[in-house]
């Protein structure tokens, strides 16, 4: 059982406990107490911005299985759910809305650099390890919390950075996105279409499977 870090860890202690786990089909977390590490949100969004920003520095030590099983204990809503943390209004908004932009380096900069072209929903095999956190980032992410409209500015960031994604050529990435966009569907119908509609012109020739899923996710049926 891995040590749970005091209120006022380091940074690189964090990264530690979060990532530095053997890897195996019953994740570490599950068999921890309840006793986590809670950081107060500002600094819990402090820290994702910090990893996002770079992670290829702060992950390289970490094999892509370490890193697939912690970007799942970060950001899911049965674990950690660090990400919630930028709906909450007691922490600075351009310190949030910081943090949301710094996906988009963890996409540019890891997932589309290290991920394999599989595809998520299709089940493709032979995937790396990381197409699991990558395929389901916004999944994980998204709650009915975020199609509240006092969350505008938040949604309208993440939906920014869902369509700058989209334009990564990488297909595990583009599906994420799509994957996001799906999910976000309910609330910004007319926005999630835009978008959606626009990758699809400017892609003609993406692969079939590809092109279909964007057809679902542009009304809301994704998984």
């Amino acid at each position: 059982m891995a040590n749970r870090p005091a209120n006022d860890v380091p940074f690189e202690e964090f990264l530690k406990w979060v990532f530095d786990h053997p890897v195996s089909e019953r994740a570490w977390y599950w068999d921890e107490s309840d006793d986590w590490w809670e950081g107060s949100p500002a600094t819990t969004v402090e820290f994702m911005t910090c990893l996002f920003e770079a992670p290829v520095a702060y992950l390289q030590n970490f094999s892509d299985a370490q890193a697939n099983q912690g970007l799942w204990f970060l950001t899911g809503d049965s674990c950690l759910n660090s990400l919630a943390n930028l709906l909450n209004k007691g922490v600075a908004w351009p310190q949030r809305k910081r943090c949301i932009h710094s996906i988009l380096r963890l996409f540019v900069d890891y997932f589309a650099v290290r991920c394999s072209p599989h595809l998520g929903h299709i089940g493709e095999p032979g995937a790396n390890p990381l197409n699991g956190a990558c395929y389901m980032w916004w999944d994980q992410l998204h709650t009915s919390d975020f199609g509240d409209p006092s969350n505008i500015a938040v949604n309208t960031e993440l939906l920014l950075v869902m369509s700058q994604i989209l334009e990564l050529p990488h297909d595990a990435c583009r599906e994420s996105a799509l994957h996001g966009l799906g999910h976000w569907q309910w609330c910004f119908t007319e926005k999630v279409a835009a978008i959606i509609d626009r990758f699809l012109t400017n892609n003609p020739n993406l692969r079939p499977e590809l092109h279909a899923y964007a057809l679902k996710a542009r009304v809301g049926r994704v998984l």
